[in-house]
């Protein structure tokens, strides 16, 4: 590991300055306590198309695509065009304009919902929708499931304690906010059966990513997500399905086309966008009622729907995210991983692959990884070091292999990635993975 973090610096001088110097007026030296690693984050100067270019002038196949957001890959010509044409325009309105409800119109068209409503975020998008859920069913607790992640807010910023009882994960996450919080299991259907046993006309709903992508890329099985909804609606809850990571990315339709599921409530952010910030949660008419002028479920925000963002999303689905487009980055993520697995065998690394999409994570251990509990069994200290080798001895070579975090996040691929790029991917695994069996 000596070795590969030495060079890592040794490539990186200008990052490591502009790093010490972030330090002096930022906590941990970054925007967002995740973009943080060891030794320290290189610093980014440009990025186009798949790649990214850093202070130093180092060029990066980007395989993380700003954790999962950018299927329409880095500053598209489709999606600048039309940041150009609304800059002249103006940037924010606060106040009604005829792209909100064509964008809303698309969102209809590709999920099975009704309406929709815009936020700013994934975070903003998931606090909604659980707010929506509770005024619509009147009820209180909400089952989230163990390791995923869906945002900052008090009530999924927690876990489950030794005693088996739902604690806050984080400093200053309040407790009665996060109280109402239960803990479900991926993959385990009788975990969310015993919680709906224990808490009887209590929960409001369950509030789940279709892929669980916080612990690699861990994929639904047997059926789960419709026995789920089946469950759900059984005990008079709703299935809110969390696409921030999956919508428009799994299929033109997100995970709900995948899966062919109809959750109450999607949840959807980040590559609807094309690289600007921007949410949405939508549900059928009865729901989404709940959302008026007087006596209902509150929805604001200055920023929400502005026509900047609004006209770069609409681009973005438009004339980007289509359907020949899906079918060439797909077959770029099989070439990828064809290419990956080939390596694990010839240096017998004792690794192994899941993916869906254009998304997919390598697992440093033979064990299969169905839900958190068993990742955090058998991802474990030595395996966590491989893929912490594997990080950097693979922007050693010119490649980030997925975002921040040794085997928690999945790669994603853009529509603008190509096939030179996903050679050099392979080619870059080729030369790391000997290092993965130095002490």
């Amino acid at each position: 590991m000596n070795r590969i973090m030495e060079r890592y610096k040794e490539r990186t001088p200008t990052s490591q300055k502009l790093y010490e110097e972030a330090k002096e007026y930022l906590p941990v030296g970054v925007g967002s306590t995740f973009r943080y690693f060891e030794p320290y984050p290189f610093f980014v100067e440009r990025a186009e198309a798949g790649k990214i270019v850093d202070a130093d002038g180092n060029e990066y196949v980007d395989l993380c695509m700003n954790y999962g957001a950018q299927l329409a890959g880095h500053a598209h010509p489709e999606v600048n065009k039309a940041i150009d044409k609304q800059k002249e325009l103006g940037t924010l309105y606060t106040k009604p304009h005829k792209l909100s409800a064509k964008l809303a119109k698309e969102l209809v068209k590709r999920f099975p919902v009704d309406k929709v409503r815009f936020t700013n975020s994934g975070t903003e998008t998931t606090m909604h929708a659980v707010r929506l859920a509770r005024g619509f069913t009147e009820k209180e607790k909400i089952i989230k499931v163990e390791g995923s992640y869906h945002g900052v807010h008090d009530t999924v910023l927690v876990e489950k304690g030794d005693d088996g009882k739902t604690r806050p994960k984080y400093k200053g996450v309040s407790r009665s906010a996060s109280s109402d919080t239960l803990i479900a299991s991926f993959n385990d259907l009788d975990s969310f059966k015993a919680l709906f046993e224990s808490y009887k006309n209590e929960i409001a709903g369950v509030l789940i990513e279709p892929v669980l992508m916080n612990r690699g890329c861990v994929l639904p099985e047997d059926n789960f997500l419709h026995k789920l909804l089946d469950l759900c609606h059984a005990n008079d809850a709703l299935l809110l399905l969390d696409e921030v990571k999956t919508g428009v990315k799994l299929a033109w339709g997100g995970a709900c086309e995948y899966y062919d599921l109809e959750p109450d409530i999607v949840c959807l952010a980040k590559s609807i966008g094309g690289g600007l910030s921007i949410g949405a949660f939508g549900a059928r008419d009865e729901i989404m009622k709940e959302i008026r002028l007087k006596d209902g479920v509150a929805h604001a925000g200055t920023y929400n729907a502005n026509p900047l963002v609004v006209r770069a999303a609409l681009a973005t689905l438009r004339k980007v995210l289509t359907g020949d487009a899906y079918d060439e980055v797909f077959g770029l993520n099989e070439r990828l991983i064809e290419g990956y697995e080939k390596i694990i065998d010839k240096y017998n690394l004792g690794a192994y692959i899941t993916s869906v999409g254009e998304c997919g994570a390598i697992y440093f251990t033979s064990h299969p990884i169905k839900n958190d509990r068993d990742f955090d069994r058998y991802v474990d200290d030595e395996v966590k070091e491989l893929a912490k080798k594997f990080f950097l001895g693979m922007l050693n070579e010119g490649v980030i292999p997925h975002p921040v975090g040794w085997g928690t996040e999945p790669w994603t691929l853009s529509v603008q990635h190509t096939e030179e790029d996903i050679d050099k991917c392979i080619q870059a695994f080729d030369a790391v993975a000997p290092k993965l069996q130095e002490a």
